[in-house]
């Protein structure tokens, strides 16, 4: 409609033939206005540039956080009715989420500077030392950052408390367990955070397996097969009295075929989203997601600076 954009705007510039190959154009700007003759006034000094943000500012917003936080516990709930209750309930797990994003911001930029050098190995060490928190936490923690840095447009849902952080912690699983695909998922990361605001962890999992299967089919098989190997497992034991022991992991045709062949029986099995038979895999719909441990004496002192920090798949 407008032609070439470039051209909005521009300043007038005028057309010479002038040094120029015989056939061709070439396109000048006017030339430089000629100064006066008389001398100018000595210049006034520039102002001083701005002052870049004071750390007193992020203080300040958190001692405000601080403060909401101290006026909500001084609430007494015991007088609000039940409705007004579970939409307090659903506000405050919002404010959590986006609490979780902005810490993961900060905690980016603080563990960039590495001002925490000179008291630990690790960002993680360092708090640890300072808060008294587990190995478990602070690598939750820093988990959350890493993702947050690799998906942006995720991150940006749950800063604004769209997604929550099992949502963002899918995310990362696929692309941990399906490397050849990193940049077909970045390119469709925006109708994925999308998706995911609808939608239970678990349902965005599902979603994530059948785009990727749809996108490269064989990448998808070759997953499943490595899978089948390193998880899947099944230990039956007859007890003396008759009863049968189960204990094991199966891959989901299978366990689907199992759990109809229980409902068949009269048995109604209700499977959670997170299986307690495998603690070392990070279910994306597991209420904590972070939660399994990878076993280091330091969690927190994985290399922040890889390429990929979603990668680091505590249940791989």
């Amino acid at each position: 409609m407008f032609g070439d954009r470039s051209m909005l705007g521009a300043a007038p510039r005028s057309v010479t033939s002038a040094d120029a190959p015989a056939g061709s154009l070439s396109i000048s700007s006017p030339a430089a206005p000629v100064a006066p003759s008389s001398p100018l006034p000595p210049s006034s000094p520039l102002p001083p540039a701005p002052a870049p943000l004071s750390a007193s500012l992020l203080c300040s917003a958190v001692a405000q956080v601080a403060a909401a936080i101290d006026a909500l516990a001084a609430v007494d709930v015991s007088a609000v009715c039940g409705a007004e209750l579970g939409e307090a309930v659903i506000s405050l797990r919002r404010v959590a989420t986006r609490l979780a994003a902005a810490e993961a911001t900060v905690w980016t930029r603080f563990e960039s500077h590495a001002d925490w050098a000179a008291e630990a190995r690790s960002v993680g060490m360092w708090m640890r030392q300072r808060t008294h928190c587990s190995d478990a936490e602070t690598y939750r923690r820093r988990r959350v950052a890493d993702l947050c840095t690799a998906h942006p447009v995720m991150a940006a849902r749950l800063a604004a408390g769209q997604v929550s952080l099992d949502h963002l912690q899918v995310l990362g699983d696929a692309h941990a367990k399906l490397p050849t695909l990193r940049s077909q998922l970045d390119a469709v990361e925006d109708v994925i955070a999308d998706y995911a605001r609808s939608a239970t962890p678990m349902e965005l999992r599902r979603f994530l397996e059948s785009l990727a299967r749809s996108v490269d089919p064989e990448a998808m098989d070759a997953r499943d097969e490595r899978e089948f190997e390193t998880r899947a497992r099944l230990s039956v034991v007859e007890l003396p009295d008759g009863w049968v022991s189960i204990i094991g992991m199966l891959p989901p045709d299978l366990g689907a075929r199992l759990l109809a062949a229980l409902r068949a029986a009269g048995m109604k099995p209700d499977p959670a989203e997170s299986s307690p038979a495998d603690p070392g895999s990070a279910d994306p719909g597991s209420a904590d997601p972070g939660s399994a441990d990878p076993g280091s004496a330091d969690p927190g002192s994985a290399d922040p600076g890889s390429a990929d920090p979603g990668s680091a798949d505590p249940g791989s």
